[in-house]
Formats: structure tokens, C-alpha cells, sequence
């Protein structure tokens, strides 16, 4: 085996590793948003149920309560690739999908091609 080649492949591996750990750091980063939106949510219906009072800063609180909560209930945040798909962490298993698939196909050329 040549010399260059075992320094090559480490740099290789090294660098596929970091190409999915960003990969991996930004969807765990857009879906972690997405979940506190919904938390979001949620905290301000249990801050809406409970009793406020009735002076009329408590009924402007309530008023600016609902109006957020409105807010966050038809914006969620959902991350985009240029409108083509969602990135959430569905996207990293079906990459792990795609690339164990095609590991699959190199395997059965290299296999067909020795015999």
C-alpha cells in the first residue's frame, strides 16, 4: 500500500466525520426551536388559565397573553432548505438511509467484481 494513501483516508474520514457532525448540530439545533415553540405555547395557555385579577393591567396582560399566544400558535418556526424540504431530525436518518444504501450497492459491485 502506498504511503500517501493511509494519511489521505484518515483526512477523508476526518473530514466526513465533521461534515455530519455539522449536519447533525443543525438539525438538532432547528428541531430543538421548533419544540420550544410548542413548550411556548403551552406555558402561555397554563399563564392564561391561571388568575390574574381584575385591575386593568392585569386585563392588558391578559390581552398581551392572548395576543402572543396567537402569535406563536400559526407562526411556528419551521427551517427550510430553499423551500425544499424541512430540516428537522428526520432529515439525519433518512441521510443515514441514503448512505447505507448506497454502502450497500458499492459492496455488491466490489463483491461482482472480484468473481
Amino acid at each position: 500500500m502506498d504511503e500517501g494513501v493511509a494519511p489521505f483516508t484518515m483526512l477523508l474520514a476526518l473530514s466526513l466525520l465533521f461534515s455530519a457532525g455539522c449536519v447533525v448540530a443543525t438539525t438538532w439545533s432547528c428541531s430543538a426551536i421548533a419544540n420550544e415553540a410548542s413548550r411556548t405555547a403551552d406555558l402561555l395557555l397554563k399563564a392564561l388559565l391561571a388568575p390574574i385579577g381584575d385591575d386593568s393591567r392585569a386585563n392588558q396582560l391578559r390581552i398581551q397573553l392572548q395576543l402572543f399566544l396567537q402569535q406563536v400558535q400559526h407562526r411556528r418556526p419551521r427551517f427550510t432548505a430553499c423551500g425544499l424540504f424541512t430540516i428537522d431530525l428526520s432529515i439525519v436518518s433518512s441521510m443515514a438511509a441514503a448512505v447505507i444504501s448506497y454502502l450497500v450497492i458499492i459492496v455488491q459491485f466490489q463483491i461482482s467484481s472480484t468473481k
